[in-house]
């Protein structure tokens, strides 16, 4: 389904349309993953993980890159996020 949408994507916006949704793919990356660890349906976390990555993501980012570089504070956050969820997961009490 993903393929589908970035072909999709690709075919009617060129290669700027396939790096869009590849951002959103991976700004919702990681709030989706954490979200796995609760008891909501499928379509909440797509719409939950939407949501917290438009606004928890940028605003990370945003402050971050007030320090050094944007492209260098987007990787950094990313992977502290996917980190972040991770741990959350190995910690998490039953």
């Amino acid at each position: 389904m993903i393929l589908v949408i970035l072909i999709f994507s690709f075919a009617i916006f060129g290669m700027a349309g396939a790096r869009v949704f590849i951002g959103i793919i991976l700004i919702t990356m990681p709030f989706f993953l954490f979200l796995n660890n609760f008891d909501m349906a499928e379509g909440e976390k797509y719409v939950f993980s939407i949501l917290l990555g438009v606004t928890i993501f940028p605003s990370l980012t945003y402050i971050l890159g007030l320090l050094m570089s944007f492209r260098i504070s987007m990787v950094i956050t990313l992977i502290t996020l996917i980190l972040l969820v991770f741990v959350f997961k190995k910690f998490k009490i039953r």
